[in-house]
């Protein structure tokens, strides 16, 4: 019996290959559920239990390599993990996104408008609009942020009165009125 299954299994990873690249298929995996809001995402690829436009209000759990969710007011935990907005605790391996307002523990962070506590190797809030990423805390190896305060090995904030310094670097958020060229993107 489980010959016979074993011979089946490189038809089976070819279908799940042939599945994944499918782009009628959803980035992320095929929701099992629709709803507008859910207490609890699970994500195991090519499965997820909604759709990641759908807003966690609890805890989002992957077993999947790379998961998202675009609003999560809650917890994440998974080998890497991608919100929109996150507002709550973000532990994984790598993490990234659009605005975080919480704390995210993992080996690599990456934010654009992160407001709140970044603790891993690597940290990185870049804010696609100047002057309006309001980071609070960084503590890693390497850190790098418009404003806020920084404790690691290398601490990179341009608006800094010393942008490159190692140990710690600190700059009050700036903010940045738009001149008439400028666009939000």
């Amino acid at each position: 019996m489980w010959k016979k299954s074993l011979s089946l299994l490189p038809v089976m990873l070819l279908s799940l290959e042939l599945y994944a690249h499918n782009p009628a298929i959803v980035f992320m995996g095929q929701p099992l559920f629709r709803s507008k809001a859910a207490p609890l995402q699970l994500t195991m690829w090519p499965l997820m239990l909604f759709n990641d436009d759908v807003k966690i209000c609890g805890i989002h759990l992957a077993s999947s390599p790379l998961a998202f969710q675009e609003k999560l007011y809650g917890a994440s935990f998974g080998l890497i993990m991608g919100s929109g907005k996150l507002y709550g605790l973000n532990i994984s391996g790598a993490s990234f996104g659009g605005n975080n307002y919480g704390c995210s523990l993992a080996l690599y962070n990456c934010w654009d408008d992160f407001s709140a506590v970044s603790i891993g190797l690597v940290n990185i809030s870049r804010s696609h609009r100047p002057g309006n990423s309001r980071n609070l805390l960084q503590i890693g190896v390497f850190n790098e942020s418009e404003n806020g305060f920084q404790i690691g090995l290398l601490n990179h904030n341009p608006n800094a009165f010393i942008p490159w310094m190692v140990l710690f670097n600190w700059s009050p958020q700036i903010k940045k009125s738009l001149s008439a060229g400028d666009k939000y993107n």
